[in-house]
């Protein structure tokens, strides 16, 4: 990808922020398991619609960004699941954290209390998914509690 004589030695992930950028909706939306959703960001204001990749079959990407608060009572044990729901509700598409990402690199046990951590996540949904309004839920469990889950948004897609 690069040319030959530039190497990528490293690189700094920047998964804690001060606070919420100003990009960034805000949510403030506190879970019993003690996360709070700080805010989202994403790319699908103006709906979702198939592009052509060149040797690749057509797509619709969609990227989202979470931003989280972990609270001194957090449950380490959590998980973070996020879809986009057909509205007859019969088909889930999830959002797929990026490889070698934050979850991966730090999991929610290993968060700092305070600051705000930076979630991001993929879809990628085929052609052939049907048109209409997608509801964009969150949802958040840990084992022996309930699942919470919060409607983020409804993305079209066309």
């Amino acid at each position: 990808v690069f040319p030959e004589k530039i190497r990528i030695r490293a690189y700094a992930l920047q998964w804690v922020r001060p606070s919420l950028p100003p990009e960034a909706r805000p949510v403030e939306h506190r879970f019993a398991s003690g996360w709070v959703l700080v805010g989202f960001h994403h790319a699908g204001q103006n709906g979702l619609v198939p592009r052509r990749w060149g040797v690749f079959p057509p797509t619709r990407q969609f990227h989202l960004t979470l931003y989280w608060r972990r609270l001194p009572d957090a449950k380490e044990e959590v998980r973070f699941q996020v879809d986009l729901v057909h509205p007859d509700g019969n088909l889930r598409f999830p959002g797929s954290p990026p490889r070698n990402g934050v979850l991966e690199r730090y999991p929610p046990q290993a968060w700092p209390v305070g600051p705000v951590v930076v979630d991001d996540r993929d879809f990628l949904l085929p052609v052939e998914a049907p048109p209409g309004s997608y509801p964009l839920i969150l949802t958040v469990s840990y084992p022996g509690g309930p699942a919470e889950s919060l409607t983020l948004d409804t993305i079209e897609v066309r």
